[in-house]
């Protein structure tokens, strides 16, 4: 299976993201997640060729997260730096999807594919801020829906 992996990232089909384990006391996951490069190739393998295909896919969110962190590091890769990118998950089930080490501060990112929001969308910042002690301010949900929200002081 290993050999397959690696055949996989040489070739720049999959990635592996690794999960942000520093200077925390809690037990945490600290197996890899594989992602895609291309989240077109995966819709084409999994034979998804429209819009209502892709809305009725029971993995649809996994897709969403997967084309968001593309586009993170895609960024980073545009300024020629490697994507300072991990996710965090802990053995009582909370996650943060992506974990972004911008040296000295992390921003926690929540990706929820949703086109409508929800207050509970901040449901595992909540408890990433109780174990980091960073504030609300510096986390983000980017989810489907179209409008922009800011959560402060507990209201929308």
């Amino acid at each position: 299976m290993q050999n397959w992996l690696s055949i996989l990232e040489t070739s720049f089909i999959i990635y592996q993201l690794n999960p942000y384990f520093r200077n925390f006391n809690k037990r945490i996951t600290k197996a890899t997640k594989l992602y895609f490069y291309d989240t077109g190739l995966v819709c084409s393998l999994l034979r998804i060729n429209n819009l209502d295909a892709l809305e009725n896919y029971f993995q649809k969110g996994g897709l969403f997260e997967n084309f968001i962190i593309n586009e993170i590091c895609k960024g980073y890769f545009n300024l020629g730096q490697r994507p300072p990118a991990y996710y965090w998950n802990d053995s009582k089930g909370h996650e943060i999807d992506l974990v972004l080490d911008l040296g000295g501060r992390l921003l926690p990112i929540e990706i929820k594919s949703g086109r409508t929001f929800s207050p509970d969308y901040f449901k595992n910042m909540d408890w990433w801020r109780q174990i980091v002690d960073l504030p609300l301010a510096d986390s983000l949900v980017v989810y489907g829906g179209d409008q922009d929200w800011e959560m402060g002081s507990g209201n929308c």
